[in-house]
């Protein structure tokens, strides 16, 4: 386990209370916890996981938009803070998920953001 990091940074994650390492899944003040930790050492913050919901099946015709909406906040959420410089779009980005892999406009717009932030 790394050193220096505080316990909550590194705990499991729960689908049933918010993620404080998860833009998108608490509110603003609740944001600023990691954003301001990564400060004080100077150290960059990075999301594999968690810009929405952990648990969705790809059924066909289920709506994927508000999965996508989600995801796509927590992104720009991430990208003002200027802390992070690794961010995963979803938990669902892999081509098992169809839903979420045939719209290759919003993975592309959501990657040129990305690459485009700077760490500050």
């Amino acid at each position: 386990m790394p050193t220096g990091i505080p316990v909550p940074f590194l705990a499991g994650f729960s689908s049933n209370k918010p993620n404080p390492l998860c833009p998108a899944s608490t509110n603003h003040s609740e944001n600023s916890k990691p954003t301001d930790w990564s400060r004080s050492p100077g150290l960059p913050l990075v999301t594999t996981e968690c810009r929405a919901i952990v648990n969705y099946k790809d059924w066909p015709l289920l709506d994927w938009g508000w999965v996508k909406e989600l995801c796509a906040h927590g992104v720009e959420e991430a990208v003002k803070t200027g802390r992070w410089t690794g961010i995963a779009t979803s938990n669902f980005c892999g081509p098992q998920f169809t839903g979420m892999w045939r719209d290759v406009d919003w993975h592309q717009r959501l990657t040129k953001r990305i690459r485009e932030s700077s760490f500050h």
